[in-house]
């Protein structure tokens, strides 16, 4: 920068000075011009004037020592008259303009030529001169030397000045506004620190000042960029967090959704073996069962083929259930149905066609009750193997939990389709063939035959007249008495149903209650036998003035389905009588099958007051065990003892020990079935306390039985066919 600026105040310079040039050069010339025409006039003034010669010789006598070299002399009409000196180049022409100048009109080398005419020399003659201009290069050369060394100082002092006031003026507030940008730029935030104060008013100033303002905007927009930025850095951060939120949102959602699609998967499942299976077991429920042997029947019947239908019911399974527990119950179906299964694979049964397709099935259709459907079946025979296959695989004994159970099973079996043709008939008869092999004393099978229908039909017509007789209070009680052996005096009596039907005619006990415990009927009439046996008791008992004991039979569906306790608070409450006179006669199945609800039950009744007796002894269990746990009163023995008891060693022996057992758990005894005088005797030699049957008197009506009562008590005693 510096030599260019340089370069430009010498190349203004050089302009300034050139014209200088110039006229020293013509000054210098003109000064030789004038100091040889003054020696040549000075030579010319010493000659004659006008004689040309003496001129020539005079002037040719001031070539050594004046700038005059040379010459000739022409007369106005352009003849030369004589040379003197160096001769001119130059010839003089008179139609030329510088004839009448004193000017030098050509400078050649070293020399100068120039023309005086006669006005110039005094002379008549025209003088071309050759003038000595060899110094005037060297002092031109000097000239320009000392300009232009003048001219660079000058240049150079000027570059200088220029430079320095270039610098205070420029250049450092520049430089100094440069170095705050630069740290302005590197400390952008802080920018406006930087900033430089004003003080001038030209261009320099305004650049500050736009400086300034660049670095206050700059600032500004790093705090706002650095507002945006951390803006930016926050809403990214924010961004990044809910992304991440929704993200594991998303996740948890999608997991979620994989988790209730697998639930809802596996719930679909499990209703569908809910809807199809049983939980306990695994096995076939109801539902599904039927729907295989509609598909057994349909298979069937294209083909005309055989299905055997099983109904599967096991032998004494609520006293497993009540005396080891549910979880011992559960535990049993379980195996059994495990049992029933190995009994039913298709390589261990013999029975099927070889081109049979539709597998075998177990079924648990409710509670204890198994239903096997054998499709294809080939022979009647056939079925019966597989029953008996069943049957001894049940009565194996059971390991439940270190408890060795066992059970047996009754099986009733119908055939498609000699039996029927529709599931609901099969169903029916497999039912129907079960409760045949369950009355002929279980562990057993039976085929249905169509009399099991006819008695079943009866069973149900039993169960319909029951039903209207109890509703229109059709039934009525005997009663029969119980003696004092000792006084032959009566005590009480025992409650005997009874019922006379108008198209059934006399249905004894023995038809109908079966078919009320069956059906639930027996919970009703129970009922109602407890209200009317109190009442006549209350009754009894104000017209002998005796407290006699009434005995009334409760069945087991009456523990299992009602609160006994309170029926029986309920019926002497009714009648006005006290706990003590009623007497519930209970039978041993009872408190073996039933002896969880029976200890309950018992308990109950026993804080009413009500009296309790084991009715029949000696034709069920006759278990010691079972009579030490439950409050009992008294102990009957049942008639089958007594009818040999004086022909009969062993039913002596046996009516001998019961009587004794009883009296060591602190019984009273009641004989049943007393019909001679040696009976009478025997059991009382035995210290039996009381007895009842025909040696007394038969079952009675009510008003005969009151009746019946009154003579008794007055006479003090009662004999052989009072």
């Amino acid at each position: 920068m510096t030599l260019a600026v340089f370069l430009a105040i010498v190349a203004v310079e050089a302009v300034v000075f050139l014209p200088s040039y110039q006229n020293f050069e013509a000054n210098r010339l003109q000064q030789l011009e004038q100091a040889g025409l003054a020696a040549a006039r000075s030579a010319i003034a010493v000659a004659a004037p006008g004689n040309a010669d003496a001129a020539l010789a005079a002037l040719a006598a001031t070539t050594g020592t004046t700038p005059l070299k040379g010459g000739t002399l022409y007369d106005p009409g352009g003849r030369a008259i004589g040379k003197f000196g160096e001769i001119p180049v130059r010839v003089f022409a008179p139609d030329r303009p510088e004839a009448d100048k004193g000017v030098a009109t050509a400078m050649g080398g070293d020399r100068g030529e120039v023309v005086w005419p006669p006005s110039v020399t005094g002379l008549n003659q025209v003088v071309v001169a050759r003038l000595d201009t060899s110094n005037v290069a060297a002092e031109l050369t000097a000239f320009v030397w000392r300009i232009t060394g003048l001219v660079a100082l000058v240049a150079a002092i000027v570059t200088l000045a220029a430079m320095f006031v270039l610098a205070r003026t420029l250049l450092e507030p520049m430089l100094d506004l440069r170095a705050r940008l630069s740290k302005a730029a590197s400390d952008p935030e802080g920018a406006e620190r930087y900033a430089a104060t004003p003080n001038r008013r030209d261009e320099l100033g305004a650049l500050q000042e736009a400086a300034n303002a660049l670095m206050r905007q700059t600032s500004l927009d790093i705090r706002r960029i650095s507002v945006g930025e951390e803006e930016l850095r926050r809403a990214r951060m924010d961004l990044e967090r809910k992304v991440e939120e929704r993200t594991r949102e998303l996740t948890r959602e999608v997991t979620d959704r994989r988790q209730a699609e697998e639930q809802l998967r596996e719930s679909e499942k499990q209703l569908i073996k809910q809807a199809n299976f049983d939980d306990l077991t695994g096995l076939p429920n109801r539902p599904l069962a039927m729907d295989r042997l509609s598909q057994a029947l349909s298979l069937a019947d294209r083909d005309q083929g055989t299905v055997v239908l099983m109904f599967i019911d096991l032998d004494n399974f609520k006293n497993v259930n009540d005396t080891l527990g549910h979880a011992i119950g559960d535990e049993l179906l379980v195996q059994t149905s495990r049992r029933l299964a190995s009994c039913l694979r298709r390589s261990d049964t013999v029975a099927h066609l070889e081109r049979a397709s539709v597998n075998d099935t177990v079924a648990r259709i409710g509670g204890d009750e198994f239903m096997v459907i054998l499709p294809r079946i080939a022979a009647e025979e056939h079925a019966e193997i597989v029953a008996r296959k069943i049957l001894a695989t049940c009565a194996q004994p059971f390991q439940l939990s270190g408890h060795e159970v066992f059970v047996t099973a009754s099986i009733g079996i119908t055939l498609y389709s000699r039996d029927g043709k529709k599931a609901h008939d099969l169903m029916v008869n497999a039912d129907t063939a079960m409760y045949e092999a369950k009355e002929a004393g279980r562990n057993a099978f039976r085929f249905f035959a169509p009399e099991m229908n006819t008695r079943a039909i009866e069973r149900l017509r039993i169960e319909s007249r029951l039903r209207q007789a109890l509703d229109r209070d059709a039934l009525f009680l005997h009663y029969q008495p119980v003696v004092d052996i000792r006084t032959r005096t009566p005590v009480g009596a025992e409650v005997l149903l009874r019922w006379v039907d108008d198209e059934l005619g006399s249905v004894s006990p023995e038809r109908f209650i079966p078919v009320a415990e069956g059906s639930g009927l027996i919970i009703p009439i129970g009922e109602w036998v407890l209200r009317r046996a109190c009442r006549e008791a209350a009754r009894l008992g104000e017209k002998t003035g005796r407290p006699l004991r009434m005995a009334v039979n409760v069945s087991s569906r009456q523990f299992r389905g009602t609160n006994l306790a309170e029926t029986v608070a309920a019926a002497l409450d009714d009648a006005g009588l006290p706990a003590d006179r009623l007497e519930l006669e209970i039978t041993e199945s009872l408190l073996i099958e039933e002896e969880s609800e029976a200890a309950t039950g018992l308990m109950k009744l026993r804080e009413l007051g009500v009296r309790l007796s084991i009715d029949d002894f000696g034709t069920g269990y006759s278990a010691l065990g079972y009579l030490k746990r439950f409050p009992v009163d008294t102990l009957k023995i049942d008639r089958s003892f007594i009818n040999e008891v004086t022909r009969n060693r062993e039913d002596a022996t046996l009516t001998r020990a019961a009587i004794a057992m009883a009296h060591s758990l602190g019984m009273e005894v009641i004989a049943e079935g007393v019909e001679t005088e040696e009976q009478l005797d025997f059991l009382k030699a035995l210290g039996c306390e009381y007895a009842q049957g025909y040696l007394f008197g038969k079952p009675l009506p009510a008003d005969d039985s009151a009746r019946y009562f009154t003579g008794a008590l007055a006479a003090g005693s009662i004999r052989a066919g009072d």
